[in-house]
C-alpha cells in the first residue's frame, strides 16, 4: 500500500518574478471595481465575459494558465484531468 501523501501546501509566489507584482496589481484592480457594476453596452462580436472575459481577451493569464495545466495531480497533468472530468460529465 502506498503511503498517504502530505497535505497540499498553497504555492507561494516568487517575489523575484515580475509577474508576481503584476498579479497583485490585477487582483487589487479587480477588487476595487464595484460589485454592482453592470454595463448595458453591447458590442457586436465581443462576449459578455465580464472581468474574466476582459482578462482572457488580453492574454494576461496565458503563461500562468499554461503552467498550472502542466502541474501534475496524482502524477497526471492537470490538463488531462480537465479532459477526463469533461468526458465524465457529458
Amino acid at each position: 500500500m502506498s503511503p498517504i501523501p502530505a497535505e497540499p501546501v498553497a504555492p507561494r509566489p516568487d517575489p523575484d518574478d515580475p509577474r508576481t507584482s503584476l498579479t497583485h496589481r490585477v487582483k487589487e484592480a479587480l477588487l476595487a471595481l464595484p460589485g454592482y457594476f453592470n454595463s448595458t453596452t453591447n458590442i457586436e462580436g465581443i462576449d459578455g465575459g465580464g472581468n474574466f472575459g476582459r482578462i482572457a481577451r488580453i492574454g494576461i493569464m496565458n503563461d500562468w494558465t499554461h503552467d498550472v495545466l502542466q502541474r501534475r495531480l496524482s502524477g497526471i497533468p492537470a490538463s488531462e484531468w480537465i479532459s477526463f472530468l469533461k468526458r465524465q460529465t457529458s
